[in-house]
């Protein structure tokens, strides 16, 4: 924005953000506490189902996906050095 980032205009108080999700306001707020909002997923259902097919197959091949992260980015990624023995 005008060369200058939007981290330093956040961090100076001249950028607020409205919400940390990319959320979407609803269009009826029935049964939300009064003066607050509802927000729902701009993705719907399709981004799930998407991501259903090529995460369950990894699972299996690959095991707990929370202890290889690298597999959900990039693939397999560069050898990790063996720790020495204790």
């Amino acid at each position: 924005m005008d060369g200058v980032p939007a981290a330093a205009r956040l961090a100076a108080g001249e950028l607020v953000p409205v919400a940390p999700y990319y959320l979407t306001r609803a269009a009826h707020d029935e049964g939300a506490p009064a003066g607050e909002a509802r927000y729902v997923s701009g993705f719907g259902p399709g981004a799930p189902l998407a991501a259903l097919l090529v995460l369950a197959p990894l699972r299996l091949l690959a095991g707990d996906l929370l202890r290889r992260p690298a597999l959900l980015w990039a693939g397999p990624g560069p050898p990790r050095p063996s720790s020495p023995p204790p």
